[in-house]
């Protein structure tokens, strides 16, 4: 079902530092390249082109998914689309040979005093991570990618078992020695599948069009920091379906909440 990377960890230090990045075998996804990643790479090359003084934090992504990434070298690309009073637009892409594969637009802003203000979402009550059963990694059986992650899985049905409601919650963090910023925290929502998927019983296809996230804290986390989420698709039509991811801090402050527009072939 899923490519088995035969136990090699390849870090993201060592795909970040290399010269031209390449993509191993064991952030695969299927037969492709865990798209989180992908998103990854090109945010961690936005956040480097919007460098300013005084900062100005990643507030959004808007990213689309145009063709598949394979195992393999690719190359990154970034450039500022604008710079103004309060906001810097950003671009990148992906591409794969001459092919454009994915496409990043980001806007980075300074947090302002505002008189309009909402109470974020409040965290689900879960179990703390250290009381739940670590999720392994199989060979074979998961997606490559999935050994990065430590999973701490609080809601009953897994994906392909038949449940009853399109909803996952958990703990999740990478595996490694990396600050937790936008760019990381973008690849661990994508590291979860769609709610909806909880609810095939058996394997379905799927795979991600269009990404958007918005993010209400980019302060940096150290390493290895837990994250909480939330996972619900809202609607399934005709091959398509929306899913919503929020995330917090382990002391409840709402990182980012997520939109992701999937294609289910089944």
């Amino acid at each position: 079902m899923f490519n088995d990377p035969n136990g090699q960890k390849t870090p993201l230090k060592t795909i970040l530092s290399a010269e031209s990045p390449s993509i191993p075998a064991d952030w695969g996804q299927g037969r492709t390249a865990f798209g989180g990643l992908s998103t990854f790479l090109v945010v961690r090359a936005i956040q480097a082109a919007a460098h300013t003084q005084p900062a100005r934090p990643l507030q959004s992504v808007s990213v689309h998914f145009v063709g598949p990434v394979p195992i393999g070298p690719v190359h990154v690309a970034s450039q500022v689309l604008r710079t103004g009073r309060y906001m810097t637009q950003t671009a990148g892409t992906l591409r794969v040979g001459d092919q454009i594969a994915l496409t990043v637009q980001g806007a980075h802003g300074q947090p302002r005093a505002s008189k309009l203000e909402l109470e974020p979402p409040s965290a689900p009550e879960l179990p703390p991570p250290d009381r739940l059963p670590e999720m392994p990694f199989i060979p074979g059986m998961m997606p490559s990618f999935t050994q990065h992650v430590d999973y701490r899985w609080a809601t009953e049905h897994f994906p392909f078992t038949g449940g009853p409601s399109p909803l996952i919650r958990g703990w999740c963090r990478l595996d490694e020695d990396v600050v937790v910023d936008p760019a990381t925290v973008l690849l661990l929502i994508d590291a979860w599948p769609a709610g909806i998927l909880t609810m095939a019983p058996g394997f379905v296809a799927a795979s991600s069009v269009l990404w958007m996230v918005t993010f209400f804290n980019s302060t940096a986390l150290p390493p290895r920091s837990w994250l909480k989420t939330e996972q619900r698709t809202t609607v399934s039509h005709s091959g398509h379906a929306e899913n919503i991811a929020d995330i917090w801090t382990a002391d409840g402050q709402l990182v980012a909440r997520s939109r992701q527009l999937v294609t289910i072939y089944g």
